[in-house]
């Protein structure tokens, strides 16, 4: 049963920075237990007499300096990897003797080179797409054309009789700015609704009640017909400083409250936010309490992220004026995940002159794209405006809009029924199945790149900013006798992974043989993008893990590590070294990747597939000379507390 509003007070919490170390891996053979103890004592002993050695240079507030590149350069230029960490020229770059999190705004975030140009249809100006109740997409470009939107419908209603209006808030400090447009925008509009009830005595009635959600559901102000009440509890909303968003829980709420005292009459429920919510899994059970009170759910909100849960939001301190991007819940925009969960190797390219960067804009994802924009509207309020008879309306900020066109999207749009219907078109469409248990080997498996900037420490917030220890050339030599084989071993589990994924889009198991008969029969172009993406990551990801794999074998063999070496790099290359099996699958990968980012131009599945080609899938090392300079510590950035979202 669902109780009456909460009266709780909000709660604030900080924000957590959390920092994540992977541990070394224990590879325990069966045998003798004293051996295993003494060969444990040993190892532990001498790694503790490695850390005696480096540790008081990490803390001694010293500068580490590279002094010389040794070796044969990649033939893809990719010097810049040494230089993210401060994007500064070798013979200048300087480390903090001590890791911190930085804010984000004194290391801008890397740059995106965008090879797929926008075509000459896409409209930037205006990417934001309303989908209403019948599937008819339009646009939305400004909060006003949003707010106008949403009272045109509620206009339509009160045509029809009487009508409550609940407006239901994300109390998100995020929305703060967005609140008091809206408040701005909805008084001219209860301003015709009083000049209206003056001219037509018999006019249907109109009340409002605003709601706020967050942890907590609030009631601001009880069914009132004065507009001005209403806009004043919008424009000065209280902020919930939880990160909470119980969005369902908040609609089921107001369902039964206000059905039980605006008895046979119409309720119109309008949701503002811009996130999808933490109780997702309440979806069918709001959709039926819905449905059941016949109360229509309109909703303004964001635009999902593809394949995924959680996206990023532009966000400038006010305080600080400093700009952030911060992670947000914003999908995913299909009933399931159809994604593989396998990161990307490398940053992207970064444009200019060497040394440059510039903020990643937000709707990209980050250097991973885990956040990049769909251009449709999340799955679960969508599905809920729909079943309601209300209206999804896709509002973003122009800094978090993608470049996608509604009009291009549309043949890509995903299906909005039920979980169970979802499963029943997957499971009578192979191509479809396919794809889908080659997404789910990879769940949960962690497929990120391995580690190629060897030994450092990496800022879990930020993985391109990196830490490098010093260690003297032969201090250096025996830890990477240590620890090559542990890489190997994470790489091999990562192999093993990818392998039984790739299997899943092979004829017969046989990942020589793609799927192309299923391919050719399929007509949706959405599975045709995801089985291109899909199968091509895949056996790109098998070649570079194989290479990677090479590349660590290489380091054992004698006279690899010159004298003065003390610091790895390693980079993409053009050239592989790979068997005929693996030059064959990146010849197929390269081919299906590039039907993909052409057949789907302007889509985020050809942002994708070109994200993965950005660099070769051949790897080299780059041998580091890093010099110690006693008493220059390097600066030590502090960051702000930021707000959840």
């Amino acid at each position: 049963m669902l109780a009456a509003f909460d009266e709780l007070d909000e709660s604030s919490d900080g924000v957590e920075v959390v920092e994540t170390t992977q541990a070394a891996e224990r590879w325990w053979h069966a045998g003798d237990s004293k051996a295993v103890g003494i060969s444990a004592l040993f190892h532990l002993l001498f790694l503790l007499g490695m850390a005696f050695c480096v540790i008081p240079i990490l803390v001694g507030g010293d500068e580490i300096l590279i002094e010389a590149l040794l070796g044969d350069e990649a033939d893809e230029g990719e010097l810049e990897s040494l230089e993210i960490t401060q994007s500064l020229e070798p013979e200048q770059e300087m480390l903090d003797s001590d890791f911190v999190d930085p804010e984000p705004s004194e290391i801008p975030d890397p740059a995106i080179e965008f090879p797929l140009e926008p075509k000459e249809e896409i409209v930037p100006e205006a990417p934001a797409v309303a989908v209403e109740s019948g599937g008819a997409p339009a646009e939305a470009k400004t909060i006003e054309s949003a707010v106008d939107g949403v009272t045109g419908e509620i206009l339509g209603e009160l045509e029809k009789g009487d009508l409550l209006v609940v407006w239901l808030l994300d109390a998100s400090h995020s929305l703060v700015d967005d609140r008091k447009r809206v408040a701005a925008r909805l008084e001219p509009f209860f301003d015709s609704i009083r000049e209206r009830l003056r001219e037509k005595s018999d006019a249907n009635e109109l009340r409002n009640a605003v709601v706020s959600f967050g942890a907590n559901i609030k009631q601001r102000v009880p069914p009132t017909p004065f507009g001005d009440r209403i806009v004043k509890a919008v424009e000065n909303l209280p902020i919930d400083e939880s990160g909470k968003e119980n969005v369902f829980s908040a609609i089921a709420r107001c369902t039964v409250n206000y059905r039980k005292s605006w008895r046979d009459k119409a309720v119109m429920i309008v949701v503002w936010t811009d996130e999808t919510g933490d109780d997702g899994d309440l979806l069918e059970k709001t959709i039926d309490l819905c449905a059941a009170q016949k109360v229509k759910v309109s909703v303004v909100g964001p635009s999902s992220v593809l394949g995924a849960d959680t996206g990023l939001h532009a966000y400038v301190d006010p305080k600080s004026k400093k700009f952030h991007l911060l992670p947000v819940d914003r999908g995913p925009d299909s009933a399931r995940p159809e994604r593989l969960q396998l990161g990307y190797w490398f940053l992207p390219r970064l444009p200019g002159r060497r040394g440059e960067s510039a903020i990643t804009p937000s709707w990209y994802g980050g250097p991973d794209l885990k956040g990049v924009a769909s251009g449709f509207s999340p799955y679960t309020l969508t599905r809920l405006a729909r079943e309601s008879g209300g209206s999804y309306t896709i509002f973003d900020r122009e800094e978090d809009r993608g470049p996608f066109s509604a009009e291009r999207l549309r043949a890509y749009a995903p299906s909005y029924g039920t979980l169970s219907e979802y499963n029943t078109m997957i499971s009578s469409h192979p191509l479809r199945a396919a794809v889908m248990a080659a997404v789910a080997e990879t769940e949960g498996a962690k497929l990120g790149q391995p580690e190629t900037v060897l030994f450092v420490k990496r800022n879990a917030a930020r993985p391109e900013e990196v830490v490098r220890p010093y260690m003297t050339p032969a201090q250096f030599a025996s830890q990477l006798k240590v620890s090559r084989r542990v890489y190997q071993q994470r790489a091999e589990r990562m192999a093993r992974v990818v392998e039984r994924a790739l299997q899943e889009v092979s004829l017969e198991g046989d990942p020589s043989r793609p799927l192309t008969a299923l391919f050719e029969q399929e007509t949706s172009p959405r599975w045709r993008a995801w089985y291109q993406l899909t199968r091509g990551r895949l056996l790109a990801a098998s070649v570079r893990l194989e290479e990677y794999q090479l590349a660590l074998d290489a380091f054992a063999e004698p006279g690899f590590l010159r004298e003065e070496t003390n610091h790895l790099v390693m980079k993409p290359q053009l050239r592989m070294r790979s068997s005929q099996k693996f030059q064959a699958r990146a010849k197929e990968a390269e081919q299906l990747l590039m039907e993909c980012a052409e057949e789907h131009a302007n889509t985020p599945w050809a942002y994708l597939a070109d994200r993965e080609m950005t660099h070769g899938l051949g790897l080299t090392a780059q041998q580091v000379i890093l010099r110690l300079v006693r008493g220059r510590p390097g600066s030590r950035p502090s960051f702000s507390k930021l707000p959840k979202f």
